[in-house]
């Protein structure tokens, strides 16, 4: 029997007692799930004639308004939406920040439960259920290359492990279409990539970054912020648009010129708040690759992803945009499905 933490029980409860979340399915492990999705399929030939149409959006939880656009945006698409959390600890280095990742599970369900989002069953495994003790588990999902990009050499591993619970999710949940947001751009990368390359069938979905009113992109870990760093985070959005202020007129630029431009504006906007620019980087929105100077993308329309990372405090924030040269009111949507194309 695997023991589950006392949110978990008490959210379950929630859930079967009438209350907020209610008319969710709470699938608390692998059997669970399958159980649930072979009953989907069931149900949809007997109704329709076909099978059914899943939509699926893959989360660590702490859900904040992002997350429900990205369920919200399936809702006319499928026939039911799954959500999934699960703190994946395989993305997670050391020195990281798996013990105090925010865990709102009570909270997320209530969320969730809203009826207009068509949210059916809330997945919500333990550690034990993704990667078992006994036998050692030992299969992990390598995307080639990913640890060459800006995020992959601030984050040794991380992909693999992004990769790796991706690729069980969408192996147990066989959904139709999978919805994920920009802001964690090289992401969406490697995950169309595996979907492609392991031939898995799924509609891999890029939605344009939420933000808040003054520019912050939504995250999780905002709540790490102290009200001075706050005030000072809408910086990293300012340094963007001025890097956007060149590539996206089609001008002649290299890497580290806009290296320069967007620092001084990090620090000149954020009050002297953030520490040193870990990276300033911009690649191939198809690929991820890294270009140094204009004209090299091979994406369509030479789009680029032009990507930033930095700490503030003990937080530490990161965010992007797709740049399309000579086009620069090109709309957030078209401009986030360029990635991995």
């Amino acid at each position: 029997m695997i023991l589950r933490s006392a949110q978990q029980a008490k959210a379950m409860r929630r859930c079967l007692s009438g209350q907020p979340g209610a008319q969710l399915a709470v699938l608390p492990d692998m059997a669970a799930l399958r159980a649930w999705r072979d009953r989907l399929d069931v149900e949809s030939v007997q109704k329709h004639g076909r099978l059914a149409r899943l939509g699926f959006v893959p989360t660590m939880g702490a859900l904040h308004a992002g997350h429900l656009s990205l369920v919200e945006s399936l809702r006319d698409k499928t026939d039911h939406t799954l959500v999934s959390i699960f703190v994946n600890p395989a993305q997670f280095a050391a020195h990281e920040d798996l013990g105090t990742y925010p865990r709102t599970l009570e909270s997320d369900l209530a969320k969730l439960g809203a009826a207009d989002l068509n949210v059916a069953a809330v997945f919500t495994p333990t550690e034990a259920d993704m990667y078992q003790e006994w036998p050692p588990y030992r299969t992990f999902v390598e995307p080639l290359e990913a640890d060459d990009s800006a995020e992959g050499r601030a984050r040794p591993g991380f992909f693999r492990g992004v990769a790796t619970v991706v690729t069980k999710l969408f192996a147990a949940a066989r959904p139709t279409v999978a919805a994920f947001g920009q802001k964690d751009a090289y992401q969406c990368i490697v995950v169309r990539q595996l979907a492609r390359d392991l031939n898995l069938g799924v509609d891999v979905q890029i939605n344009p970054t939420t933000r808040e009113q003054d520019g912050l992109a939504m995250s999780s870990r905002n709540a790490y912020l102290t009200v001075e760093e706050r005030e000072a985070a809408p910086a990293m959005y300012a340094a963007l648009r001025e890097v956007q202020r060149i590539v996206g007129r089609g001008l002649p630029w290299g890497v580290e010129e806009l290296r320069t431009i967007a620092a001084d504006a990090l620090s000149d906007r954020g009050r002297g708040r953030f520490g040193p620019l870990q990276y300033l980087d911009v690649a191939c929105a198809a690929t991820g690759r890294p270009v140094v100077s204009s004209g090299e993308s091979h994406a369509e329309g030479g789009a680029v992803l032009v990507s930033i990372a930095a700490p503030l405090g003990r937080t530490r924030l990161i965010d992007n945009m797709v740049i399309v040269p000579d086009k620069p009111s090109l709309d957030e949507t078209s401009a986030a499905n360029t990635l991995g194309r």
